[in-house]
């Protein structure tokens, strides 16, 4: 299916339901991982990040 049928499909399902074409049961929209994901922004905005390279992460696999 071409990208812009698709897009036509969602915004039909949009003007149709009107809601978004999600479903809230998916555990992705649970309390607690919004709530974990609101943490780990805040931590991104404020800096604090771990960067590994490929090589690092593949060392620390090893071990």
């Amino acid at each position: 299916m071409a990208q812009t049928t698709d897009s036509g499909r969602m915004g039909d399902d949009l003007e149709r339901d009107k809601r978004l074409p999600v479903d809230a049961s998916d555990p992705f929209y649970s309390a607690s991982n919004l709530n974990a994901l609101a943490a780990s922004i805040e931590q991104m905005r404020q800096g604090r990040t771990v960067t590994k390279t490929p090589e690092e992460l593949d060392a620390m696999a090893e071990s």
